[in-house]
C-alpha cells in the first residue's frame, strides 16, 4: 500500500479528491498550507509522484528547499520535515511534546538531514507540525 491514498500515477489529486479523502481534516490540511506558503512566501507547491509506494504528495518549497511534505491519508494526513542536524538540536531542547521529541530521536539520520513525519487528525496536532517547519527553516 502506497504512503500516500492516492497512489495511480496518472491521476495526480485536485481539490475535490483531498476534498473527498481527507474528510473533516481538509481544513487543517488547508489551514497548515496556507500557514506555510504565507509564513515562508516565496514559497510554492507542487504535487510529486515519486514512486507507486510513496504515490502522490505535494511539497511546500521555497526556491532552494523544501519546506514540508503533505501526505494525503483518508480522514487525515502526514506532514514531515527534514531536519538539519541543528535544527534537531534546537527541537530537542524546545518545548515540542516528549512524544514528537522521541519521533525525531527514532527517526534516521541521513546527510540531508532527519526525516520527520506527524500525523495529523485534529488541530492540535498542527501547532507540533508548524513548530517543526519554523526550525526547518531557521526561524
Amino acid at each position: 500500500m502506497a504512503t500516500s491514498i492516492f497512489d495511480d500515477k496518472s491521476k495526480k489529486p485536485d481539490d475535490k479528491a483531498i476534498s473527498e479523502a481527507l474528510g473533516k481534516t481538509k481544513k487543517l490540511w488547508d489551514e497548515l498550507k496556507g500557514h506555510v506558503l504565507d509564513e515562508y512566501a516565496p514559497a510554492s507547491e507542487e504535487w510529486k509522484y515519486y514512486n507507486k509506494k510513496s504515490g502522490w504528495i505535494l511539497t511546500l518549497r521555497q526556491p532552494k528547499c523544501v519546506a514540508l511534505y503533505m501526505v494525503p491519508k483518508n480522514d487525515g494526513f502526514s506532514a514531515g520535515v527534514t531536519l538539519s542536524k541543528k535544527a534537531v538540536e534546537v527541537a530537542l531542547a524546545s518545548s515540542l511534546p516528549e512524544w514528537v521529541k522521541e519521533i525525531i530521536r527514532a527517526a534516521p539520520q541521513y546527510p540531508e538531514g532527519r526525516p520527520v513525519g506527524l500525523d495529523v487528525r485534529k488541530k492540535q496536532d498542527l501547532a507540533s507540525v508548524k513548530k517543526l517547519v519554523a526550525m526547518r527553516m531557521g526561524k
